[in-house]
């Protein structure tokens, strides 16, 4: 007889994949839409078609849905998201998808300081050595050049940072809120945050046929949430997390297709030094603590 939690994994395992797939085609359609649309354009689109599709969400599970136990977290989670959000798309337009995906994967590298700042749990010293691979991995991806401080780049860790913090916050506030309750004020503070910059420079989309791939950015974000929402409901986050490093499999695969552009030997060994090395860190940090601190479960361990 098959083991109902096996089971559950590997449902989970493969939601996870197909929300990694969602946000990857999104984050290429917007690379390819960059050229027609602005920023603020693409933020707006991708947050007020998240929001609609969150609402049936909210009407199925009713009133008390909309309510939250900590709103401090649920504004500070959501604020941060769009942040990091804003960050990864100025990076698309500078930085080509693969590199763009590498830096953003580089959250597990910056959890351990975040656990640190936010939390006042110490580093362990097991974890030092990934982190510092993972970081001169990083540079490979970069390959130093007189371009090194591109601005695209800088965007991208900051999106790796800020990825990090979202991560935490969204593990601490899961104990007390909905996923959904969380996605459905995310897309709505994201809604009506960018609502006035649109209206005050509202530009109209260039053709119909980017209206369409304005929706389609937006619908593969909230397709990707859904899948992501899906699989953490599944199995545990620290279970599933790995399989973020999915997205820089199918970023190689879209930047081929379309851009016809592979990284280069010092690239992909950079690309497996960061992805190896946050793999390693996710390791560290979810396996059981040291008999010293046994019994207190990992903030990654969620």
């Amino acid at each position: 007889m098959d083991n109902p939690d096996q089971g559950n994994l590997k449902k989970g395992v493969w939601l996870y994949l197909l929300a990694y797939l969602f946000f990857t085609c999104g984050f290429a359609l917007i690379k390819h839409t960059e050229s027609h649309a602005s920023v603020l354009l693409i933020v707006f689109f991708r947050n007020l078609v998240g929001f609609l599709f969150t609402i049936p969400w909210m009407i199925q599970h009713g009133k008390p849905s909309l309510k939250v136990t900590r709103p401090w977290l649920v504004l500070f989670r959501s604020s941060v998201g769009l942040v990091s959000m804003l960050l990864i798309f100025l990076s698309l337009q500078k930085v080509d998808l693969v590199d763009t995906s590498v830096l953003m994967n580089t959250a597990p590298l910056f959890m351990p300081f975040i656990i640190w700042l936010w939390l006042r749990k110490r580093i362990e010293h097991r974890l030092w050595i990934p982190i510092i691979v993972g970081f001169i991995g990083v540079l490979f991806v970069l390959q130093p050049t007189s371009d090194i401080f591109n601005v695209g780049s800088l965007y991208g860790l900051g999106a790796g940072l800020l990825s990090a913090v979202i991560a935490l916050a969204v593990r601490i506030s899961s104990k007390s809120e909905e996923m959904h309750t969380l996605l459905f004020y995310y897309f709505l503070i994201g809604f009506l945050l960018f609502l006035p910059f649109n209206i005050m420079s509202w530009e109209n989309p260039a053709s119909f046929t980017v209206f369409l791939e304005l929706v389609a950015i937006g619908l593969f974000s909230a397709c990707g949430q859904w899948a992501q929402f899906k699989a953490l409901s599944c199995a545990k986050a620290s279970h599933l997390t790995p399989f973020t490093y999915s997205g820089i499999l199918y970023a190689g695969i879209l930047q081929w297709m379309f851009w016809g552009d592979v990284p280069n030997f010092w690239g992909w060994v950079g690309i497996i030094l960061t992805c190896g090395s946050g793999l390693l860190v996710l390791y560290f940090t979810t396996m059981r603590p040291p008999k010293s601190h046994a019994g207190t479960p990992s903030e990654i361990d969620k």
